[in-house]
């Protein structure tokens, strides 16, 4: 089982880091915390290409949303540009982080436990159709620093509590509130 992992590169104050390579989890929060509100960009095509013409091996892409993130496009391009690409497929999750973590394992599990290249891509095809994802910011302050809220939203909502919980609009495109009834 190989698993090559291209990092994410994330700017945060006028310094940019590559993800898992110059920074990791804590600190990246830890950067967050303090105030600052990170940007990032999708791997360079030149890098993807790189670990594409690298081995003959057949390869599974699970990237981020395409709506999201330009990292399927940049996938997608990447592929086109190489030769033997018919052994390369890439898989649009339509999701960001942990169903996006799921994807992932569950492909490696199905690898070890001999499941074929066309059986993976279709149960990864299927995780990407038929699942929600939901992001749940620590705090309002981060939804208006990076300008989804205005500061006097944010603040009335950190005063009652309010909980912010977003998800996906049903095109993957953006993030909008969660609709969440109670029984």
């Amino acid at each position: 089982i190989n698993l090559t992992v291209l990092p994410l590169s994330v700017t945060v104050n006028g310094k940019t880091y590559k993800e898992y390579v110059d920074i990791q989890p804590d600190e990246f929060i830890e950067i967050v915390r303090q105030g600052h509100v990170p940007t990032s960009s999708q791997p360079a095509v030149g890098e993807t290409m790189e670990v594409f013409e690298n081995t003959e091996d057949e390869m599974i892409v699970i990237s981020m949303a395409d709506g999201l993130s330009g990292t399927y496009q940049s996938a997608v391009g990447a592929k086109n540009s190489v030769d033997n690409n018919e052994r390369i497929h890439v898989i649009n999750t339509k999701t960001l982080c942990g169903p996006h973590r799921y994807m992932v394992n569950k492909a490696m599990k199905m690898q070890k436990e001999g499941a074929t290249t066309q059986q993976i891509v279709d149960e990864m095809n299927h995780l990407s159709e038929n699942h929600k994802s939901f992001l749940i910011p620590s705090d309002f302050d981060f939804l208006s620093r990076g300008g989804r809220l205005t500061p006097l939203a944010a603040k009335i909502a950190g005063l009652i509590k309010i909980v912010p919980v977003m998800t996906q609009t049903p095109d993957g495109k953006r993030l909008e509130s969660a609709n969440i009834s109670f029984f």
